[in-house]
């Protein structure tokens, strides 16, 4: 009998812990938050695109940060669809196929909103139960330097405090590898 009500209280203790988490996964491996409240979606920006930023393009995430290398197998990209709407694709290997490139329902999710050079991304990402990273920065040719900054509730002076640097986003430009049709599903 004992060993019953540990069974149903270490149930009822995983299932409030579970019942807290903000996001939730997709058969297809793409997380989503249960209740969205994306800042950048609430207030749609009229994107002012005047650099050579591409929303045909998948941009390459340097996995190098603060002089720390990450596991080279893996790889993260960045894709930026007209509306507003972006997606990371991550993954183990090899190049992402035609397939993953456009599948909407994989990845983390995000908005993001670019006035002339400067560029804000807004994510929803696995950390802890699920939280929203807020990126600002600005497209350098063909790139994006990132700043990461901490939750909204933070801000100083209309400027987010910054806690990590130097996140580099390289366009992919080999037009062999990408092909990109989909549109986004959230």
């Amino acid at each position: 009998m004992r060993a019953f009500k540990i069974t149903i209280f270490l149930f009822a203790i995983a299932s409030t812990i579970n019942g807290c988490a903000k996001g939730y996964y997709l058969p297809s491996g793409g997380y989503r938050p249960k209740d969205p409240s994306f800042k950048l979606a609430e207030e749609p920006c009229q994107s002012t695109i005047e650099s050579s930023f591409d929303t045909n393009a998948l941009y390459f995430m340097d996995l190098e940060r603060d002089g720390i290398e990450y596991d080279s197998d893996l790889f993260i990209f960045y894709r930026f669809f007209d509306d507003g709407r972006c997606q990371t694709i991550a993954g183990r290997g090899s190049f992402p196929t035609i397939e993953e490139q456009n599948n909407s329902n994989a990845g983390i999710i995000g908005y993001y909103c670019v006035e002339g050079e400067k560029i804000q991304i807004e994510i929803f990402v696995r950390e802890g139960r699920g939280d929203y990273k807020h990126y600002w920065g600005e497209v350098k040719g063909d790139s994006i330097h990132l700043n990461e900054y901490s939750r909204p509730g933070l801000i100083l002076v209309n400027k987010f405090w910054p806690l990590q640097a130097n996140i580099w986003l390289y366009k992919v430009n080999d037009p062999s590898r990408v092909f990109l049709y989909s549109k986004p599903s959230w």
